[in-house]
């Protein structure tokens, strides 16, 4: 199936890569739909999208289908109406389709959610970080609330802080996790070694200034703004991802949940936070990755050569734009498709096989050959280039070819010309030899023969100078032989 008109995936591979995928017409029916989305709600083929969901973001004036495409570049939440269940994705407009495409995943908060929502591992995609992120929550909520409780029974028993003061800070010292505290004004007034480990930077330093100063600056007014909510809100408990600027100038990405502490007329932040700096490279790299294939499709797809991808047993499963239409083979239906099905070279059993023993031996070949177009059944000749490459133990054949018509109509009519004219010299009555540039025969007419009394076998990649100039003239002719290589013709007369 065409995920859009630069790169194509199969049926299997999108289901495979986004399970909760939507397509939807210019009618707003949803066409076609992910398993994973498709059991979950127990969706149906050609339902219309607003009996289902829901926008919950971005705000829309109109629920149709030209407002999903014009707010292509937003994210959204869709709610489905029955299920309640939430899915954050982005839509994106096939042109080639006119469809849009709904890409997007389930939005939960908590692993229970899961389980109430009949979700499970095997309907993520692998590369769905969906899992992963639900487990950090899930040990920042258990942390989160054993602070809780510790924050509640400090301010309950004022005396038993002073007393437990030095056992509580020694244990957030052994804290793994990076943990660190700011007042309402935004200065530090604790951090644990795991904080001064992982910046760069001691208690001293730290206390000495504001949270913002190691907050990649780009930033800053975003976690300020996540602050000042969290406050106006009195949101018990928040979650943000920013990057860091170490003591070094290096940058690191953290992931924290952070519990707003009122105490009395005070108000504290306690944050407990962990390195996510590996999984956010991931994601950057995967997003890279994804505009380089997109880019290589587009250049493979403008071509005026045709490409096309098989297996070793010579199915297709891939066709470029050029190759779709010179073969005449829908791009969506490649696979029904094999090599043989349209290079008659291939049809005379047991050629394919030795084509691909061949391969594998060399690499890359460069062989001629004659296509036919499915469709309209015409023929043409083609010159293509074929590689090899064996991915994870499979084997692929890339063959890049060039329709090469016109070429062969000049070839033939050349060869025609040739045979005419030879025709015509064979017949003459003046004797005629043909020589190269080393003065090797290359043809001689009857007449020759019979004035020289050799029959043309005889003559055939001799030297015609050492066979019929006599010795007085051998200057003569080595002199005309460098005339004639610099282009030059003219007359003589020698013995022979």
């Amino acid at each position: 199936m065409e995920l859009n008109s630069h790169i194509t995936f199969s049926s299997k591979q999108l289901n495979n890569i986004f399970p909760f995928y939507m397509e939807i017409d210019e009618q707003f029916k949803i066409i076609s739909c992910g398993p994973s989305i498709k059991r979950v709600l127990q969706l149906k083929q050609d339902t219309g999208f607003q009996n289902e969901f829901s926008v919950e973001r971005p705000y829309l004036t109109h629920l149709n289908w030209a407002e999903l495409k014009n707010n292509s570049d937003q994210l959204f939440i869709l709610k489905h109406l029955e299920k309640n269940v939430l899915f954050r994705g982005q839509f994106e407009h096939i042109a080639n389709r006119k469809s849009l495409f709904f890409i997007g995943t389930p939005w939960v908060q908590d692993i229970d959610s899961l389980k109430d929502q009949k979700l499970f591992i095997k309907d993520f995609a692998i590369h769905d970080p969906t899992f992963d992120l639900l487990h950090i929550i899930k040990n920042i909520e258990i942390n989160t609330d054993e602070i809780k409780v510790l924050l509640t029974k400090l301010r309950e028993k004022s005396e038993l802080i002073k007393k437990s003061e030095a056992q509580y800070k020694a244990t957030l010292n052994m804290a793994s996790e990076i943990i660190y505290k700011v007042n309402r004004l935004g200065h530090f007034t604790y951090v644990n070694p795991a904080a001064e480990k992982l910046s760069g930077y001691n208690k001293d330093e730290f206390l000495s200034k504001h949270y913002s100063e190691i907050v990649r600056p780009d930033y800053r007014n975003r976690m300020a703004a996540q602050y000042i909510k969290q406050i106006r809100n009195n949101t018990q408990s928040s979650y943000f991802e920013f990057p860091l600027i170490t003591k070094s100038g290096e940058e690191k990405w953290i992931g924290q949940s952070v519990q707003l502490v009122r105490n009395t007329n005070e108000i504290e932040f306690v944050a407990l936070a962990i390195d996510i700096t590996k999984q956010k490279v991931n994601e950057f790299a995967l997003v890279e990755t994804n505009k380089r294939l997109e880019l290589l499709n587009n250049l493979i797809n403008n071509t005026s050569d045709a490409i096309q991808v098989s297996l070793e047993n010579g199915q297709l499963i891939y066709v470029n734009n050029e190759a779709s239409a010179r073969l005449g083979i829908d791009k969506e239906a490649v696979g029904r498709y094999s090599v043989k099905d349209f290079e008659l070279t291939f049809k005379t059993p047991g050629e394919w096989e030795k084509h691909v023993l061949e391969l594998k031996s060399k690499g890359k070949i460069i062989i001629e050959g004659k296509n036919i177009n499915k469709t309209t059944g015409e023929t043409f000749p083609v010159e293509v280039t074929v590689t090899f490459i064996s991915i994870d133990s499979v084997g692929y054949i890339i063959a890049n070819s060039r329709d090469i018509s016109e070429r062969k109509a000049i070839e033939e009519t050349v060869k025609k010309q040739r045979e005419k004219y030879q025709n015509i010299i064979a017949n003459m009555n003046l004797g005629l030899i043909e020589v190269d540039l080393n003065e090797k025969v290359q043809y001689v007419n009857h007449a020759f023969e019979s004035m020289s009394g050799y029959s043309q076998e005889e003559l055939l990649g001799k030297n015609a100078a050492q066979l019929f100039i006599i010795e007085e003239h051998v200057t003569l002719m080595e002199h005309k032989l460098s005339s004639r290589k610099q282009g030059l013709s003219d007359m003589y007369e020698v013995l022979v």
